[in-house]
C-alpha cells in the first residue's frame, strides 16, 4: 500500500497540469518504499484532525491548511513551506455521532435486540479509514507544495487520470475502486478506465454508502 505514496514524495512534484507515474505503474524500491513511510511520518506535527458538524451530508471529509501559530514549526526539508501553515482534517460528525451511538448499545442491550449489526459498524469504520487516508493524501500534498487554499490545485496521479484529486486516485488506484463515490454515472464518467473491474465494488458501495448515518 505504501508503494501508491511513493510517487508523492518523488521531486520535483510535477506541474498542476502534470501527473506523477503512467497508470498502474507500482514498481518502487524499498529504499523509496521507506522513504515515503518515513514521509508520511513527519506530517504528524502538522496535521490536526477534528471533527466537523457543517460538512454537506455528501461530504465525509474535508483538508484545508491554516496559519500557524507562532512561532511556527520547524518543516523537515522535504516540506518545504514558506508560509508557515498548517493542515486541518475535519472529519464528518456523523462518524463521531455513530461510534457513540455504537458504545451506547454495547453498554445497553435491551431484550436481546441490536440495533445496529456488527456487519453495518464495519461497513462505517471502513469507510471511516478510508477517508482519513484520502484526506492525508491531501495533507502530504499541500504540504509538500506549500500551496495554499485558495491557490490550491493538485496534478493527476497517472497518465490517462481524468479528475485532478488525488484523494479520489488513491481510491482507485491503491484500493482498484473509489468507494467515497456513490452514483454509478458519475464513477464511470470520471473513471471510465476504471469501469469493468469496479463494478462489483461500486455495487458493493453504493449498499454501503446507505448504511452511513448521513446518507439518507
Amino acid at each position: 500500500m505504501v508503494k501508491w505514496w511513493v510517487p508523492l514524495t518523488n521531486d520535483p512534484l510535477p506541474p498542476a497540469t502534470g501527473h506523477f507515474q503512467p497508470p498502474f505503474a507500482t514498481r518502487s524500491s524499498g529504499r523509496n518504499v521507506v522513504r515515503a513511510r518515513n514521509m508520511i511520518d513527519d506530517m504528524q506535527p502538522f496535521v490536526k484532525f477534528g471533527f466537523d458538524a457543517n460538512l454537506d451530508k455528501r461530504v465525509f471529509g474535508v483538508t484545508r491548511s491554516y496559519v500557524a501559530p507562532t512561532p511556527g514549526p520547524v518543516y523537515p526539508p522535504h516540506f518545504p513551506v514558506t508560509t508557515n501553515r498548517l493542515v486541518s482534517i475535519k472529519m464528518h460528525i456523523a462518524f463521531l455521532d455513530f461510534s457513540r451511538k455504537v458504545i451506547r448499545q454495547r453498554r445497553l442491550i435491551l431484550n436481546g435486540e441490536v440495533e445496529i449489526s456488527p456487519e453495518h459498524e464495519q461497513r462505517v469504520q471502513f469507510l471511516f479509514a478510508v477517508t482519513i487516508a484520502h484526506e492525508l493524501v491531501h495533507a502530504l500534498f499541500m504540504l509538500r507544495s506549500g500551496q495554499v487554499d485558495h491557490q490550491y490545485v493538485e496534478p493527476y496521479y497517472a497518465n490517462g487520470d481524468t479528475y485532478q484529486d488525488l484523494g479520489f486516485a488513491f481510491e482507485a488506484h491503491a484500493l482498484s475502486f473509489a468507494p467515497q463515490y456513490i452514483d454509478l454515472n458519475d464513477v464511470r464518467e470520471r473513471h471510465g478506465h476504471l469501469r469493468d473491474r469496479n463494478e462489483q465494488y461500486l455495487l458493493f458501495w453504493a449498499f454501503c454508502r446507505s448504511s452511513f448515518p448521513c446518507a439518507s
